[in-house]
């Protein structure tokens, strides 16, 4: 359920006040935010949200209320080869040698599960930016 609250919570409303909403529900592929002044916006459901959905249908025509979303609490559980510089929140960053140059490199995860057993590989994207140095 976190993983569909944090999707929302990602969205870009047509209303940007619907970016408060308080609680949302699924159903006949549209999804619905409702926030504490009673206004609420359709939306057509996103592919990740329908995966979600698909994987945990129980979720499917059911108030999922925003404030539901738990604490992440967890550890970052990384491979020996990897020298962490420091971690916290939804980053860890890496120090890592690319082509002879010593890099530090940060990893930002925005939805944990890509961490997990859930995900497979080819279910995710990596876009890499490059920064003017």
């Amino acid at each position: 359920m976190d993983r569909l609250i944090l999707a929302v919570d990602r969205r870009k409303f047509e209303d940007n006040i619907m970016g408060d909403w308080t609680e949302v529900i699924f159903e006949n592929e549209k999804g619905k935010v409702t926030n504490d002044r009673k206004r609420s916006e359709k939306f057509e459901i996103s592919e990740f949200e329908r995966k979600i959905l698909d994987r945990a249908p129980n979720l499917k025509t059911r108030k999922i209320i925003r404030s539901d979303l738990n604490e992440e609490n967890g550890e970052w559980q990384l491979c020996n080869s990897l020298k962490k510089i420091s971690s916290g929140g939804e980053a860890v960053v890496f120090e890592e040698i690319i082509s002879g140059l010593k890099v530090a490199v940060r990893v930002a995860c925005f939805d944990s599960a890509l961490f997990t057993k859930e995900m497979e590989q080819n279910e995710f994207e990596w876009h890499l930016s490059k920064g003017d140095f």
